[in-house]
This record gives structure tokens, C-alpha cells and sequence, in this order.
């Protein structure tokens, strides 16, 4: 009992320093206009800052105005899981997310971008949203989330669900949808009509393999690169979170590597071979696995990678 209680102690003292270290950086108005992914459209317009003569677009700054006002102290922020946020200087209109999702989801330590627009008839009309992680276009990290940057979720009207209410949804609301709908532990059966699959064991060991698959690309794609070269607007973030995350991550990583091997060496079974790490990385497994096996020498890899990228954060 009192060892628990000592470990909980030191968690929550671990959390409270990181929410006292992390807070300044949460909500940040900077310049982001150009290379912003609705650059186009939004510089069409003139500046959503800037009040406009018309009646109707009064009353969408004042709106502006009040979300903004409770973004800058209502967004999640925990030592395993955060929200950070930052507006354009001279408009509310255009603004860069980047989200942290639960370190027990395949995208765990993860550090996913996503740019978003206020349309000119906004709040009558959802926010636009736009992922920005995606290996370049490569990847598709979830059912919801693809690879040319489209956000499926029913509040902007991508997704099947509660739509946009223009009295009481809110862009936190979509933020914190996007971190605790779509970024899950088990992501495969947000697919629609896989749910069901769910409580199969086909359908469960399905959305294993798939949790397995897409924590090696969060780690090449949203941990990796985002260590090495923090995105811009969010450098502090990045160097802080990883730094008071290091020993947890390093514990993740490993545990997906060995989880991964062992997955290897049971399909390996299944099928009549023996796990060859070798072979697998190699491409050449056949009929011994090679599927689980790559995946295993590439998390491996990766891992390898991501403590070095790490080491450079806590010297």
C-alpha cells in the first residue's frame, strides 16, 4: 500500500511540473498565414481579426472572440496527453492544433499537426480541418484520418454522427473529438462496420495487426521526424514534452518492440517456419512470417532511432 501510494505521489507530482513547465506554450499567438494549408482561401478574404463593417460579420468576430478566449484556458493538458494551440497574430480565423494523444493508443508520444480555417460564414458552418502528419501523403494513420489530409468526423460534417450546431459546438469541441474519438486504443474498428467485428476473434485479431502496423508508421512518421526537427510554432513543446516523457517512451517503444517479435514468432509458428529476424528484414521470410517479422525489425530499428534522437534532449 504505501509504495503505491509513493508511486502515485510521484506521478502526480511529475504531472503538476509538467502542466507548470508545458502551460505558457499551450496557447501562443504567432504569425501563420503562409504555408498554412487554407493559405489560399483565407487570404481571399480579409483578415478574420479585424472587425468588418456588416452586421453578420460583427457578430462572427465577437464569436471568434469568445471561443478564442476559452481556448486560451480550456485545452487538455496532462503529461500523457495534450492539446496546444496557436492562432494567427492578425486573425482568429486561421489556426495550427497539435495534438498528443494517449500514450496505452498505437500513437502514443506521437506528434500530430493539424492546420484549421473558420469559414467566412462561421458558426454557421463547421471549421475546416486539415491533418498535416502524414508522411508526406504515405500515410493514413486511421480509418478517420487520411492520407491527403482529410479529417472524417461528424461535427464537420465528414462523419456519420451528431453534426455541427452552430448555437453550441465549439472548435475545443472538435479538438478534443479528434484526440479522444478518433486517436484510440484500438483504431481499426472505427471503421465503419467493423464494430461488430469486435467481439470476434478474427475481428480482434485483425485490429491487433493493425495496431502493430500503425505504431511503427506513428513512429516513423509522428515521433521520429518530430524529434529530430520539432515542427515550427511548436519547437518548445517538443523539446519539453520529450524531455519529461523520456523514461515512459523509452518503456513504450520497448515493449511494442517485444510485442512485436513475439507476434512475429507466433505467425511464424502458425505457418509451419521459424522467426528469422534476418530474413524478415530482409524481405526474404516467405512463408516464414515475413509480414510480422519486417514489422518487428522495423520497430526495432526505430527504436533504436528514436532513444538516440531522445539522448539529445536530456544532455
Amino acid at each position: 500500500g504505501g509504495r503505491r501510494k509513493r508511486k502515485r505521489r510521484d506521478n502526480d507530482s511529475r504531472d503538476e511540473a509538467y502542466k507548470e513547465a508545458l502551460a505558457p506554450q499551450q496557447f501562443l499567438q504567432q504569425p501563420l498565414l503562409r504555408g498554412h494549408a487554407f493559405q489560399a482561401e483565407l487570404q481571399v478574404r480579409r483578415g478574420g481579426g479585424g472587425g468588418g463593417a456588416s452586421d453578420q460579420e460583427r457578430k462572427r468576430q465577437a464569436r471568434l472572440a469568445k471561443e478564442v478566449a476559452s481556448l486560451a484556458t480550456g485545452l487538455p493538458l496532462t503529461k500523457s496527453s495534450s492539446i496546444f494551440l496557436r492562432v494567427d497574430e492578425s486573425r482568429l480565423d486561421c489556426m495550427r492544433a497539435l495534438i498528443l494523444p494517449s500514450p496505452d493508443t498505437p500513437y502514443a508520444f506521437g506528434f500530430f499537426e493539424f492546420d484549421i480555417m473558420l469559414p467566412a460564414d462561421y458558426p454557421h458552418a463547421p471549421p475546416k480541418v486539415r491533418l498535416l502528419t502524414t508522411g508526406g501523403g504515405r500515410w493514413r494513420p486511421n480509418p478517420n484520418l487520411y492520407a491527403d489530409g482529410k479529417v472524417c468526423l461528424s461535427l464537420l460534417g465528414t462523419w456519420e454522427g451528431p453534426r455541427w450546431d452552430p448555437k453550441f459546438s465549439t472548435i475545443l469541441q472538435v479538438l478534443i473529438s479528434i484526440q479522444s474519438l478518433i486517436f484510440v486504443v484500438d483504431p481499426y474498428f472505427n471503421e465503419p462496420g467493423f464494430e461488430e467485428a469486435a467481439h470476434t476473434s478474427h475481428g480482434m485479431a485483425e485490429g491487433k495487426a493493425y495496431t502493430r502496423a500503425q505504431r511503427v508508421s506513428s513512429m516513423r512518421h509522428a515521433v521520429l521526424p518530430a524529434l529530430r526537427s520539432p515542427p515550427r510554432h511548436f519547437e518548445a513543446v517538443v523539446k519539453e514534452h520529450a524531455r519529461r516523457n523520456y523514461a515512459d517512451m523509452r518503456r513504450t517503444f520497448s515493449k511494442w518492440r517485444a510485442e512485436a517479435i513475439t507476434a512475429a514468432r507466433e505467425e511464424s509458428t502458425r505457418r509451419g517456419g521459424r522467426y528469422d529476424p534476418m530474413a524478415a528484414l530482409l524481405g526474404e521470410g516467405g512463408r516464414f512470417g515475413a509480414s510480422e517479422g519486417q514489422l518487428a525489425e522495423q520497430i526495432d530499428q526505430l527504436d533504436r532511432e528514436i532513444a538516440s534522437a531522445l539522448d539529445a534532449y536530456i544532455q
